[in-house]
C-alpha cells in the first residue's frame, strides 16, 4: 500500500523524486528491470557459499577468502572489457551473456553436494562472478544511454536502490526456501544453529536447500534474459 501511494503522490507533483514517465521508454523499463532480476538471481550465491565452503566443506577463513577472491577478480577484469566492448558494439548482446553466465554459475552450484571439492565451488562462484562484470557495465549504459543526461545523477541513484533492494530480496527469498527445505526434512529451520559439529545429515538437508535456491536463481536469471529481448535491440548514444 505504501509503495503504490508512493507512486500515486510522484505522479501528481511538480517535482517528483524520478519522474515515472521514463518507463514509458521501453528500453529504459527492461534495463531497469533486468538489472533487479540480476541482483536477486545472484545475490543468493554470494550470501550462502561462505556458509557452505566453512561449515559443509569445512574450509578455513584464509581458504575460503581465496577461493571467493578468484571470482572477485575475474569480475574486475571482465567488467573492464565488457564496459569497453559495449561502447562499439552495443550492450544488447553483453546484457544477454552476463544472464547467461550468471544461469551456467548457478546451475552448476546445483550439483554440490557435502563431498563437494572446492573445484566445482571455484568454477560456479567464478561464472557467476564473471557474469557480474559482464553484465552490470553494459546494463548500466543501456539505462543511462536511454534518457537524457540531465536525468543521470538521478538515475544513478535509482540503479543503487534497484540493485541494494534485489539483493535483499534474493537473499530474503533464497534463505526462506533453504530454512523451508530443512523443516521439510525434519530439522530445525534456522542457519544460526549451522555448524562444523552438526551431523551429516542436517547438513544434506542444507545443501539439499541451497540447491532450490539456485535452481530458483536460474529461474529468475531467465525472466530476466526474456525482458532484455523484448527491450529489443536500440542504438544507445555513447556518455
Amino acid at each position: 500500500a505504501g509503495f503504490i501511494a508512493f507512486i500515486f503522490r510522484e505522479m501528481l507533483v511538480e517535482e517528483p523524486m524520478i519522474d515515472l514517465r521514463l518507463f514509458r521508454n521501453r528500453l529504459f523499463s527492461s534495463g531497469v528491470s533486468a538489472h533487479f532480476l540480476f541482483f536477486v538471481g545472484t545475490s543468493s550465491s554470494f550470501f550462502f557459499m561462505p556458509f557452505f565452503l566453512e561449515i559443509v566443506a569445512g574450509y578455513s577463513p584464509q581458504q575460503i577468502g581465496f577461493i571467493m577472491g578468484v571470482g572477485a577478480i575475474s569480475m574486475a577484469v571482465a567488467g573492464v572489457f565488457c564496459g569497453y566492448l559495449s561502447d562499439k558494439f552495443g550492450p544488447y548482446i553483453f546484457s544477454i551473456a552476463g544472464l547467461v553466465a550468471a544461469s551456467i554459475g548457478l546451475y552448476i552450484l546445483t550439483n554440490l553436494t557435502v563431498e563437494s571439492s572446492w573445484e566445482l565451488v571455484i568454477l560456479g562462484m567464478t561464472s557467476t562472478s564473471l557474469a557480474n562484470g559482464i553484465f552490470f557495465g553494459p546494463n548500466n549504459k543501456q539505462i543511462l544511454g536511454s534518457v537524457a543526461s540531465n536525468f543521470h545523477g538521478v538515475i544513478s541513484g535509482f540503479m543503487h536502490t534497484t540493485r541494494n533492494s534485489g539483493s535483499a530480496i534474493g537473499i530474503s527469498i533464497g534463505t526462506a526456501m533453504a530454512t523451508l527445505v530443512m523443516a521439510y526434512m525434519g530439522y530445525e529451520p534456522t542457519l544460526s544453529d549451522l555448524t562444523t559439529d552438526s551431523a551429516t545429515s542436517v547438513l544434506v538437508a542444507f545443501v539439499r536447500g541451497l540447491k532450490f535456491v539456485f535452481y530458483g536463481g536460474v529461474g529468475v536469471l531467465i525472466i530476466g534474459m526474456l525482458v532484455v529481448m523484448l527491450g529489443g535491440r536500440y542504438k544507445v548514444k555513447n556518455y
